[in-house]
């Protein structure tokens, strides 16, 4: 566990609100627009402790306006705009990381949001669908570790939409090793399918790999025809060959088995 993480562990351990929002608070203030994703986190810890969220709203803008994260950035904009007055005063203290936060922050006091999120668009710099994925994966994780549950599992999904090949790849099977950790094991097998049919090249066999490991337990047959078609794109595919025999050997002892209990269930063979 990194030191975020103990020390995120150590003010949820404490039920005083007043003195875990101080904690909350001092920790903010050590890594605000340093560390962004963690800030991100703590900012969506310290929710449900303030009645007046308006300066939590104006850091979320603003740490994944940092983060180039945009879409993110702009669930916020709408808040802001109702009271633009203290967005001027909290861009005095904390300025809009933009290059051009200067005439976004003046922007607000026109109250067009609209206005505003087609000029980020057209203004500021974007990442590739690739480097986004990859922030929106990164995030995620830190989320997952942090506790963050409902959030997490919707940026796993935007990151997998956003990515593709190999680094597409990690992030399905990652996102389907939490789904059956936290007990969502058809969910997994869902996602694994869907991406599986997407999926042209050889890209596919980690998640045909994973989708009959968790096969294997309930429907044999399934995982069985899964580990033989990656047997055909590749013989030599980690331990595909040794886990054929295994099921295939498991098959014919049951075979075998059911075999020797219906003839001592028949008469016709016993013989005087």
């Amino acid at each position: 566990m990194d030191d975020f993480l103990r020390s995120l562990s150590e003010i949820e351990r404490v039920e005083d609100k007043s003195a875990k929002t101080d904690l909350y608070v001092g920790l903010f203030q050590k890594i605000k627009y340093k560390q962004g994703a963690e800030s991100i986190i703590l900012l969506l810890k310290m929710m449900p402790l303030f009645e007046d969220c308006f300066q939590l709203y104006y850091h979320l803008f603003n740490h994944f306006l940092m983060l180039k994260m945009y879409d993110e950035s702009f669930k916020f904009i709408d808040f802001l705009c109702e009271d633009s007055s203290r967005v001027r005063e909290m861009a005095f203290k904390y300025p809009i990381c933009s290059d051009n936060g200067g005439r976004i922050a003046d922007m607000f006091s026109e109250k067009k949001p609209n206005d505003i999120i087609d000029f980020i668009n057209q203004n500021c710099i974007k990442l590739s669908r690739g480097d986004l994925g990859a922030k929106y994966f990164e995030m995620s994780i830190k989320m997952r570790d942090a506790g963050i549950d409902l959030v997490y599992e919707t940026y796993f999904n935007k990151a997998i939409s956003l990515s593709e090949g190999k680094a597409k790849v990690k992030m399905v099977l990652t996102f389907c090793a939490t789904l059956v950790k936290m007990g969502k094991k058809q969910n997994a097998k869902n996602i694994l399918s869907a991406e599986i049919n997407n999926t042209q090249n050889e890209d596919a066999l980690p998640m045909m790999y994973k989708l009959a490991a968790l096969f294997e337990e309930e429907d044999s047959d399934k995982a069985l025809k899964l580990y033989r078609e990656i047997e055909r794109i590749d013989p030599d595919f980690l331990d595909t060959k040794e886990r054929i025999s295994k099921l295939t050997n498991d098959k014919n002892r049951y075979k075998i088995n059911r075999l020797t209990e219906d003839d001592m269930k028949d008469d016709s063979n016993i013989h005087f």
